[in-house]
């Protein structure tokens, strides 16, 4: 559970949810999705805003009911754009559309014009960026449901870029990397 605490600063952490990860028993993927389900289950009225490490992305396509994921994307990501309109032609329709570049190829074709200066709360401090964002189809992750990936960009090109994804649609991507920087109050 992460807490903005009165006298501000970077949020805090707190654990609600341990299970124990025995080798050759289930993932912590599936560890994870258990502990947000029970607490949905406990939860029904709330909403949910799970923010994961990258390797546990995977949870957006285990449609956890009351929740919201975001975590950090492969930057060697298969991404694809929304399936075509079902036409009247036999056989079973396309499920994904063309196949579109990596998260890393997109953002090494993006020029810093093409992306949006903005200003977000970084662990209480306000962190001027680039961003830039898609709904993309991450097939491997969830066949049905269109994504955002942001592309996040160092106005200075100190840091190399990063890459987010949410399936909160109604997410802007400065909601998206505010959210996911917030993660770090875990890491504390």
């Amino acid at each position: 559970l992460r807490v903005n605490a009165p006298w501000g600063g970077c949020p805090i952490g707190l654990p609600i949810g341990v299970r124990l990860h025995k080798k050759g028993g289930p993932t912590t993927v599936d560890l994870a999705e258990v502990i947000a389900v029970e607490l949905s289950r406990w939860f029904k009225d709330r909403h949910l805003e799970i923010c994961a490490d990258g390797a546990y992305a995977s949870l957006i396509g285990r449609h956890i009911p009351n929740a919201t994921i975001t975590s950090r994307m492969r930057k060697d990501a298969a991404l694809f754009e929304a399936a075509p309109e079902k036409t009247l032609k036999p056989g079973r329709p396309r499920c994904r559309g063309a196949r579109l570049k990596s998260p890393d190829l997109i953002s090494k074709d993006l020029n810093k014009n093409e992306f949006t200066s903005r200003e977000f709360n970084c662990r209480g401090k306000q962190v001027q960026t680039l961003l830039w964002s898609k709904r993309v189809l991450w097939y491997a992750v969830d066949k049905t449901k269109m994504v955002t990936l942001v592309i996040v960009r160092d106005p200075d090109g100190i840091c190399p870029d990063d890459f987010f994804v949410t399936d909160n649609e109604s997410f802007s991507d400065v909601d998206v990397t505010a959210h996911y920087s917030g993660r770090w109050s875990i890491e504390v």
